[in-house]
Order: C-alpha cells, then structure tokens, then sequence
C-alpha cells in the first residue's frame, strides 16, 4: 500500500509532502485529472498513509515520486532532506486497507443508489443527494471505528448535482476532527466554485506512452498475454490513461479493430449486411464498457461505440489513401497489411478517389449518429452499402 506506487505524478507527490510535513494537509482535497491516470490508487495509498498505525519515513521517496526528473516550481515541495512518508504498510490499519475492508475509509459512489429503498428505480447516472447524505455526510458525524480518523473517497464527484453539492459544503467546511474528503474528477468545471475553493487542488497529468506501452506487454488478461503489437497501439490510442487502456485491453478492442481492418481489405457489394452485422455485434459487445466507463445510458454507449468503430474505419482509410500516394508521415499505419490491400489498384488516382469517397460515407453515417435521432441499424446498412460500392473496382 506504498503511496509511491503511483507513478509519473511527482507535482501530487510533492504537494502532499510538503502539506503532511507543515501539518496543512487540506481535509478537503481536489483530485483532478485524466480518467485512468492513478488518482483513485492514489487517494487509496493516501488514506493508508492517513489512517496508518505507525507511519514510516522513506528516504527514496522523492526518487520514486519521480521528483528527480521533475522541473518543480519553487515552493512546491519539502525542503531537500526533509522526511517523506509513507504508510508502514504492516499495521492492522495497512492490512485492512489494503484488503478494501478498513472501517473508517468510505468510498462513495453512485451506484450506491441501489442500495437505498426509494432510488432503486432509477438509472444512477448521477450522485443523488441520499446517497451523499447516507454514506458520506451522516457516517463522517460520527466517531472513527479504529480511533484514527475517517477518509472519505467520492468517485466521480463531478456527478453530484447541485443539490448533493450543496448539502456537502457543511462538512468541507466544518469537518469533524481527523475527517479527510478526497473528491476525484476529470470533470472538475463541473463543480460548483464553492466546492472547488474548499479543497486543495492536486492535478494528475496523463502518463507517459512508454510507461503504458511498458505496463501492458506481457500483462495477463483473461487468460490471454498482450503482446508488443496490441501494446503498442492501445498506448498510443489511450494518450496517456493506463487505466483505459487496461480496460481496453479486457474488452480485446484491439482484437475488434483488427477485425475491422480484415473486413474492410475484403469488402464487396455482396458483403456489405455482412459488414453491417459485424458492426452490431461488435456494438453490443463495447456497449457495456463504454456505458461503465463514461456513466452513460446504454442507447447513448452504443452511439459512442459506433462512432469510435466508425472512426477507426476512417483511420484505416485514411491510412490506406496515404499509401496509395505514397504520403509519409512519421506515424506508420494502424494496420498496414490492410491499408496496404485497399490501396491496391492500376489506376492510382482511381483508388484514391474510391478511398476518399469511402471516409466520406463513414464521416457522414458518424455525423448522423453522433448528432441526431436516428434508426442506428439502418444508418449502419446505409454506411456499409457505400462503403462497398465506393471501394468496389
């Protein structure tokens, strides 16, 4: 339960040193910043080190933090040798933690509203105001179980309505004794400025892709390894979110798009359904983890799911035109077998019309989807038919 496990977020680190070593560590704190980039495992090893029996002294925190190669603003970290710390990671309180079963960390978030007798109806795409009141407000009056304090976690505390928000002012401004709230977002203008200006802000930057790239090859997911190649593109799709990309990984987004880069290599007229079959199926299967991910309805994930489908096929396309003209870029193709297949013909300035006409038709089916009120299937038979014709010769 090292706070230094998060990696590549030396500013966090160091705010929260200095904080902890003057004794200013806010009760009200702001993680903000990309989904996927260490703000929750972050706010975790926080309330460890927080709640920690008999916390310890880590000499190479700064290195591990990574402040060794951050170009840091005067001010923004502990004078050089001065303490870092870190939970011990032994106490009863460390093991607790770590086992996600410590009585005094809370973690609030909306699905919560299923627990609760009077909301079970409803979607859950917001964080109701009963479910701040019953486990965040009423919880934080009372008295800590282990005697050390209480450490509130609010996931998508951009999510709380105005409402939930307001009921939430009295205890960032009048915690009780040892209370910490740490709200997490990659929303934060959707705070209201009072809420914003009682915590102290920590902002998570997105990774680096090396780091990603170097975190998912040879990771094991569902039985599977991921190799450089699925690595490679996930890292550089996911800019910079390690935490998307792991779930990316688990919803084989890689396997889909290759997938869809075969189908388009092979596409003719007679084939089209068939591309558009494909495109429902893969829908339903992303649809779920698009809707987790972004707190959405499941109609409106799978609309987000066919426009990404969509502009991963206007990627290969466009990678495929550019081969056909032999265009460098520095960036290679997403999969160049296939743009090297689409990009075949005698006559080159043929292809590259028939191509430039193909991202036309997916761009127009993209717009459609994206912006209006319309029968997703038929728009994805309409895109498929011409695509196929606009490829076909």
């Amino acid at each position: 339960m090292s706070i230094f496990e998060v990696q590549h977020q030396p500013i966090a680190h160091a705010l929260v040193q200095q904080a902890l070593l003057n004794g200013r560590l806010g009760h009200g704190l702001l993680l903000a910043g990309p989904g996927g980039v260490g703000k929750e495992m972050f706010a975790d090893r926080l309330a460890a080190l927080l709640l920690c029996d008999e916390p310890i002294e880590a000499p190479d925190g700064p290195s591990r933090a990574g402040l060794d190669r951050a170009d840091l603003p005067d001010g923004f970290a502990p004078p050089e040798g001065a303490p870092w710390r870190d939970a011990c990671g032994r106490c009863n309180g460390c093991l607790s933690a770590r086992d996600g079963n410590h009585p005094d960390i809370h973690t609030v978030y909306r699905e919560l509203h299923r627990l609760i007798a009077e909301l079970q109806g409803r979607q859950g795409l917001e964080l109701y105001i009963d479910v701040v009141r019953r486990f965040l407000i009423e919880p934080a009056a009372r008295k800590s179980y282990r005697g050390r304090g209480k450490v509130f976690i609010v996931r998508d505390a951009h999510l709380m309505n105005a409402e939930a928000q307001n009921a939430l002012l009295k205890t960032l401004e009048e915690p009780p004794d040892r209370t910490w709230l740490i709200l997490l977002t990659d929303q934060a203008h959707r705070l209201t400025e009072t809420v914003r200006s009682r915590c102290q802000l920590l902002r998570f930057a997105p990774l680096p892709t090396e780091y990603i790239r170097e975190r998912l090859k040879g990771a094991e997911i569902d039985g599977r390894t991921v190799d450089a190649t699925e690595a490679n593109y996930l890292a550089a799709r996911c800019t910079g979110r390690l935490g998307q990309a792991l779930r990316l990984a688990e919803a084989d987004l890689f396997g889909i798009h290759q997938d869809l880069a075969a189908r388009l290599a092979q596409l003719k007229p007679t084939t089209a359904i068939d591309l558009a079959d494909w495109f429902e199926e893969a829908i339903n299967q992303l649809a779920k983890e698009f809707a987790e991910r972004d707190n959405v309805t499941d109609s409106q994930a799978k609309k987000d799911t066919a426009c990404e489908l969509l502009a991963t096929a206007s990627l290969i396309l466009a990678d495929a035109l550019r081969t056909s003209a032999d265009a460098r870029t520095d960036a290679p193709a997403l999969f160049a077998d296939a743009a090297d297949k689409l990009a075949e013909g005698a006559d080159a300035a043929d292809r590259q019309g028939r191509l430039a006409r193909g991202i036309e038709a997916v761009a127009r089916a993209d717009h459609l989807i994206a912006t209006r009120f319309v029968n997703l299937r038929l728009a994805l038979d309409e895109a498929s038919l011409e695509l196929a014709d606009a490829l076909a010769g």
